[in-house]
């Protein structure tokens, strides 16, 4: 299930954890609603891309 959707059903049903299961259902992880709010909402840039930053 993507991200959004799940954060759509943790807030709708009220829950604050949900577990993570991989494709034979077994348990890989938790994840919780405070991962999902402070989780970077973009990519972090590449070391190349951080590279290419001229220093002052």
């Amino acid at each position: 299930m993507p991200l959004p959707e799940v954060f759509e059903l943790m807030i709708r049903t009220g829950a604050s954890k949900a577990v993570v299961c991989d494709a034979d259902q077994k348990l890989v992880g938790m994840l919780t609603l405070f991962d999902l709010l402070t989780a970077p909402t973009e990519a972090a840039p590449s070391p190349e891309e951080l590279a290419a930053v001229p220093a002052m």
